[in-house]
């Protein structure tokens, strides 16, 4: 096979890892969670390997921004808003319907329009909150990329660090009980220094040294918001935006980006390539569909923390794959139908 002109495979493999990440932190937090195996080196390693995860919907921001924020996506702000809004507004409204449909049936809970407004409004509506993040950050998109073609690097650089700081005090705010993540008109704020970084770090030159370090950096800082966390699920320290998340999101996406030019370009040939290149493209649908498919999964797999034997480490990593596998099948299928873009992206 032919290298597909223009194709940049790591940040499919980006996409890839993202959604995967997702799935495995959403199956492993009820692990985390079941405090009962909390004194088993087994519950150990899992909840490592669930804080690895945590970057999943920042490395996503990132990605967009690393993408978007460049003079070829905004020419014309207007058709810059069609084409974005469109690709994420439909399917935003067809799963929030499918998600409000699956709470009522799956938790019994009762669907008023009390219970839809402080849903929306609180952007406690599951995973489908980081659509509102993206749509919010597409409306901002087209002044981030004025200031990077008028300002100098200089200029660029403060702008970096300033959101990047605004993002982790964001984080730090929650200790004086001021949580911007409870208000869907304000819990893009975190992000935008995330949204602004991809832009801002697509040009860094990444050598296979500082890949390296880079990649070590990230499972240092992992090992040190466990240590600070120690199980906590609602400490700032595991926000996706605190002072060690934000680093070892950049770290990661730093260690991935240039992957195919340090490491190669096997990835770019082959049936590896179509892979990866079709299982990029349905990345957004895998993302969508992937919390009702872990439902069933952990239900009629048998899967739920008490329900798990001997190694406890394989039986907790297994729902992740499974519900990844089904998803990514799932929505090959949707893919094949007439007028799927407005359902699966």
């Amino acid at each position: 096979m032919k290298i597909i002109k223009g194709y940049n495979v790591s940040a499919d493999i980006i996409r890839i890892l993202a959604a995967f990440f997702v799935i495995f932190s959403h199956s492993t937090d009820r692990f985390v969670l079941y405090t009962t195996l909390k004194t088993s080196s087994a519950w150990h390693v899992i909840y490592y390997m669930n804080t690895l995860s945590r970057v999943a919907v920042p490395l996503f921001v990132v990605l967009s921004g690393y993408l978007i924020l460049n003079k070829s996506k905004i020419k014309n702000i207007k058709e810059f808003y069609q084409k974005r809004f469109s690709r994420i507004l439909y399917p935003f409204i067809i799963w929030l319907i499918i998600y409000y449909g699956w709470t009522v049936y799956w938790d019994g809970t009762k669907l008023t329009l009390s219970f839809i407004g402080q849903t929306l409004w609180g952007a406690n509506i599951w995973h489908l909150y980081f659509l509102i993040i993206i749509l919010e950050l597409y409306l901002i998109a087209p002044l981030l990329e004025h200031f990077n073609a008028t300002k100098t690097k200089s200029q660029q650089t403060i702008l970096f660090y300033s959101l990047l700081s605004l993002s982790i005090l964001c984080s730090v705010l929650v200790l004086f009980h001021i949580n911007i993540q409870t208000n869907s008109l304000t819990i893009f704020i975190p992000y935008i220094g995330y949204f602004y970084a991809g832009a801002y770090l697509r040009d860094v030159k990444v050598n296979k040294l500082w890949t390296i370090l880079f990649l070590a950096l990230y499972f240092i800082l992992a090992y040190i918001t466990n240590i600070i966390a120690d199980g906590n699920t609602s400490t700032f320290i595991i926000f996706n935006f605190s002072p060690t998340l934000l680093p070892m999101t950049l770290c990661l996406f730093l260690t991935l980006k240039d992957m195919h030019k340090n490491f190669g370009t096997k990835l770019l040939t082959g049936r590896l390539q179509k892979f990866i290149d079709y299982a990029g493209r349905a990345t957004f649908g895998i993302y969508l569909l992937h919390f009702l498919v872990l439902d069933l999964v952990l239900k009629y797999f048998h899967l739920l923390p008490w329900q798990l034997h001997a190694p406890l480490i394989l039986w907790a990593c297994v729902p992740s794959v499974i519900t990844f596998l089904i998803t990514y099948a799932a929505i090959a299928l949707m893919r094949l139908l007439p007028y799927s873009k407005y359902v699966v992206g």
